[in-house]
C-alpha cells in the first residue's frame, strides 16, 4: 500500500461534507466523490443521471455484496493518490471495506443542528431533502448518520464557511497528513 493515507468526509445532506472535503482534498490531495463514481457508473451503463435514478442506483452499488463492489470503485479511482479524501460515502459497511486498501484511514463526520440544516436544505431547493425530518425518513440519510458512532473525527459546522475552512486546514489536516 505503500503509505496511502485515506480520509473519508461523511455527513447528511447539508451538512458540509463536499465543503469540507474540498478543503481537505486542497490542491495537494486527490478527491474522490461518491456521486461522481455513481454518475460515471450511470453513464457508462445507459441509465438516466437525474437525483432519482442516481439515488437509486446509488443504493444498490452501495448494497451489492455488502458494499464491496463499491468501495472497489471508490478504491480504483484513488490508486494513484498518497493521500485521497472520498466525499459522501453514506454507508458504513463500504467504509470499512475501504479502509483495507490504506495503510491509515480516518472518518471525518461532519455534523450540524437541525435547525441549521433546515436554513441550509431551504436555500438549496432541493425536491427531495428539504429538512431533517426528510433526513430522518430517507434510508441513505438514516445510513449517513449510523457512521457518526464509527468517526475518527467529528466536527460540528454550525457556524460560516470560514470557520470551517480553520477548523479543516489548522485543525485536521496537519493531525491526518504529517
Amino acid at each position: 500500500m505503500n503509505g496511502r493515507t485515506g480520509v473519508a468526509v461523511c455527513g447528511v445532506s447539508g451538512c458540509g461534507k463536499t465543503t469540507a472535503s474540498k478543503f481537505l482534498a486542497d490542491t495537494t490531495r486527490g478527491l474522490v466523490s461518491a456521486g461522481s463514481v455513481v454518475r460515471e457508473y450511470c453513464m457508462t451503463n445507459g441509465f438516466a443521471t437525474d437525483r432519482p435514478t442516481l439515488q437509486k442506483v446509488g443504493s444498490e452499488l452501495a448494497h451489492l455484496e455488502g458494499g464491496e463492489l463499491f468501495a472497489n470503485m471508490l478504491a480504483r479511482k484513488s490508486f494513484l493518490d498518497k493521500e485521497v479524501v472520498f466525499d459522501g460515502i453514506r454507508r458504513l459497511p463500504i467504509l470499512h471495506k475501504l479502509r483495507k486498501s490504506f495503510d491509515a484511514f480516518y472518518i471525518i463526520y461532519i455534523h450540524c443542528s437541525p435547525q441549521i440544516l433546515d436554513e441550509r436544505l431551504a436555500r438549496r431547493r432541493d425536491l427531495y431533502i428539504r429538512s431533517f425530518n426528510d433526513i430522518l425518513t430517507t434510508p441513505i440519510e438514516r445510513d449517513a448518520l449510523d457512521i457518526r458512532k464509527a468517526a475518527d473525527i467529528e466536527i460540528v459546522n454550525d457556524g460560516i464557511l470560514t470557520e470551517l475552512e480553520k477548523v479543516i486546514m489548522n485543525n485536521v489536516a496537519p493531525v491526518l497528513f504529517r
